[in-house]
This record gives structure tokens, sequence and C-alpha cells, in this order.
């Protein structure tokens, strides 16, 4: 059982390491496994999670920074604003309770398998297209979604993404390489909140890491200039949502 416990968590750190460094919601994979298949508390799972996001967001944002230049006047407005809201979200995803954090969880995965089936062409072709608005407003938004990252990661980045593009008018590469170092910038801190409370299982959390290195790190080499890498992402994750919720409606 521990051999393919291990396989597994290898395996889905990989993959999620290749959503990530795509687009963002690997932590739809890495969490799912931890609290639906491994069974780790909902805590400890947000926690241990986190190992992987931390080690894969150093890597990524290195390497994507090589082939993609981040524009230091967007980040000096957002990664401040990020910083802010992911240790606001920390300090509140040590709060909660375990049933609480559990049914936010769920809530956020039904949510997101609705999303992926109703309309997979936002997933597949994302459009670009301007929405102005006042600056405190922008500001506000990017809090919440920091606050977002730091309670639970899942779907952040897909959010954060649509935020930069959208609100920002940020191109969709700088957008991208601004959102790995936006959960660099609060992950490091809500990192060590959550082993400050004992909330990290170490052995499954670098068996994920070792995995989201290597899937983060290939994708941001050589797959993510491949046109078909985005459908593929799509595929893994419609796979995912739909298992872990014929695991929790079906297999309680």
């Amino acid at each position: 059982m521990e051999i393919l416990e291990s396989t597994l968590l290898i395996f889905a750190g990989i993959a999620a390491g290749f959503i990530n460094t795509l687009a963002g919601n690997g932590s739809l994979i890495t969490l799912t496994i931890l609290l639906e298949f491994i069974g780790l508390p909902a805590l400890t799972a947000n926690g241990t999670n986190r190992v992987g996001i931390f080690f894969h967001s150093i890597i990524t944002s290195y390497s994507m920074q090589q082939s993609h230049a981040m524009n230091m006047g967007h980040a000096k407005r957002i990664l401040p604003i990020m910083f802010i809201g992911g240790i606001c979200g920390g300090v509140l995803s040590v709060i909660v309770s375990p049933e609480q954090f559990k049914f936010v969880y769920r809530f956020l995965l039904i949510a997101l398998f609705i999303t992926l089936f109703i309309n997979p062409k936002k997933w597949l072709e994302p459009e670009r297209f301007s929405k102005k608005l006042p600056p405190y407003i922008k500001a506000f938004i990017l809090f919440c979604v920091g606050v977002y990252g730091g309670f639970i990661q899942m779907g952040m980045g897909i959010v954060l993404l649509a935020v930069l593009v959208l609100f920002y008018q940020i191109p969709l590469l700088q957008a991208n390489t601004i959102k790995l170092f936006s959960v660099l910038v609060y992950t490091p801190i809500v990192f060590a909140i959550l082993i400050f409370h004992d909330l990290v299982n170490w052995h499954y959390g670098l068996l994920l890491a070792a995995g989201q290195i290597i899937g983060g790190w290939i994708t941001a080499r050589y797959i993510s200039r491949w046109k078909h890498a985005n459908h593929l992402a799509y595929i893994l994750l419609l796979i995912m949502v739909s298992a872990a919720l014929i695991k929790i409606f079906l297999f309680p």
C-alpha cells in the first residue's frame, strides 16, 4: 500500500506541476488525492499540499522568467497586494474547523466541475478583452484573490490569471509569469504558519513536491510551447474532478 500511495503521489505531483505551469489549478489534483484518496485530515491535507506548491513556485518562476521576462512595472503593483492577501488567507486557513474547510473544498470542486463541463472553450482558448475598473476596485479584487490563494490555493491560478488579463490588461504570457511569482511571495509565510500549527505531513508533501518539480520544469522548458498543451491540461482536470466527485458521492 505504501508503494502504491507513493507512486500515486509522485504522478499526481507531475500532473499538477504540468497544469500549474500552463495556467493553474494543479492543487485540485494534489488536494483531492490527499483528502479523498489518501485520507488525510482536511487541514493537514491543506498544509501538506503547500510543500509542493512552495518548491514548484520557486523552480517554475525561475524557469519561466528565463523564457518570458516579467514586467517589473506590473509586478510592483500586483505582488505587494497578493502578499498581504495571501497572508490573511493563510491565517484564515488555520482558524476554520476541518469540517468548514472540507465544505469549502467540496463546494469549489463542484463549481469547478460545472465550469469545466459547461464552457470548455474558456479553458482551451482564453480570449482577452479590456475591462476598465477604478484602481481601488482592481486592488480589492486582487486582494480577495490573494486571500483565496492563501486559504486553499485550489483554482487560484485560473482566477488570478483571469484578473491579470481581463482587468489589468497584461498579456497572457507575462500574466502567467506574474501569477507564478505572486504565489511565490506569500507561500513561504503561509507555509510557515501551517508548519507552526503542525499541519504538514512531510512524507506525503515531499513526494508531491518531487513530482511537481519534475512536471513544472519539463512543462516550463518544453511543453508550454506545444499547441495542444492546454487541451491535455483540460482533459487531465476533467478526469481528476470527475474521479473526485465519484469518490465523494458514491464511496464516501
